[in-house]
């Protein structure tokens, strides 16, 4: 399973900079994570541009400039939980910034003189980076530490971080010896095969459920 927690607040309440100093310690202890920022902005290519009429035609598209890449996909589901792991199939956590609304554990970043809203779901607690708070629900710079090993606290069982499968883009829960099988059985398969050689990384395999239906998507490594 790949948790995904949240980070919220108001504008300019300082989530970018909570979400960077997170993903560094975590990254530090050994832990894979990924980074989504949700935005009211549009991010899709407009449809008046090549780029765009191809988006529109397919439904996605992958931009490549000498900076890097973006994908681009229209219409994607409001729940991350549905598609996080098509992106980030290898990683342990990742971190979500804004999406209030969304129902996954989350923090408040509180932006000085703003009390937290009501009505908002998953909050374990409050960050506030002018005082030290408690380290239980009120986290600031100096208990940033425990906020982070409440965050690691949460991750599921790693028994089976290299074998992952996805059901219609959401992780299936296993156990580990139900991760090991699953592994051990595909990758004999393949290694099998004449002309396969395996190395380090990830292997993807996608499986047509149906005839004509969807397709499910096995990630191991």
């Amino acid at each position: 399973m790949i948790l995904l927690v949240g980070v919220c607040g108001y504008k300019d309440s300082g989530k970018t900079t909570l979400c960077r100093e997170i993903l560094e310690r975590l990254e530090a202890r050994g832990v894979r994570t990924g980074y989504v920022k949700r935005t009211a902005e549009p991010v899709l290519s407009p449809v008046g541009t090549d780029s765009g009429g191809v988006l529109g035609d397919r439904g996605d598209a992958v931009l490549w400039g000498p900076d890097g890449i973006r994908y681009e996909a229209g219409s994607p589901e409001e729940d991350p939980r549905r598609w996080v792991g098509r992106f980030f199939a290898d990683r342990d956590l990742v971190l979500l910034e804004g999406g209030k609304e969304i129902p996954v554990p989350k923090i408040w970043v509180r932006a000085p003189g703003h009390p937290v809203p009501e009505g908002i779901p998953g909050v374990l607690g409050v960050y506030d980076r002018t005082v030290p708070g408690d380290g239980v629900t009120l986290f600031g710079p100096d208990t940033l530490g425990h906020l982070v090993d409440r965050f690691e606290g949460m991750l599921p069982d790693r028994e089976n971080r290299s074998c992952r499968v996805f059901v219609e883009g959401r992780p299936l829960p296993m156990k580990g010896f139900v991760a090991g099988f699953v592994r051990g059985g595909l990758l004999g398969m393949l290694r099998s095969l004449k002309g396969v050689e395996l190395s380090q990384g990830w292997v993807s395999v996608g499986v047509r459920a149906e005839e004509d239906g969807g397709s499910e998507k096995t990630e191991l490594g």
